[in-house]
């Protein structure tokens, strides 16, 4: 379920920094920039910020078959 993020706590602070960080240098490297400035914003930024982050966090186990090595092998063919 889509919910309100408690960025507030440090561990959703993480994880959304993780999630930004990925998706800035998809951005950055459609816009062709080897300096993109939101690539620089720390995890406190997330974590103090007063914007309201929505989202849909799942926790990883062990049965995640995404980090199954045979997941990416049988991806590539």
């Amino acid at each position: 379920m889509i919910e309100r993020l408690q960025n507030r706590k440090e561990e959703v602070a993480k994880s959304i920094h993780s999630i930004f960080q990925l998706s800035y240098a998809v951005e950055a490297k459609l816009l062709n920039l080897k300096y993109f400035p939101p690539l620089k914003r720390p995890i406190e930024s997330y974590h103090k910020s007063s914007t309201i982050f929505y989202g849909y966090l799942v926790k990883k186990t062990s049965r995640d078959y995404r980090d199954h090595p045979q997941h990416y092998s049988n991806r590539d063919k």
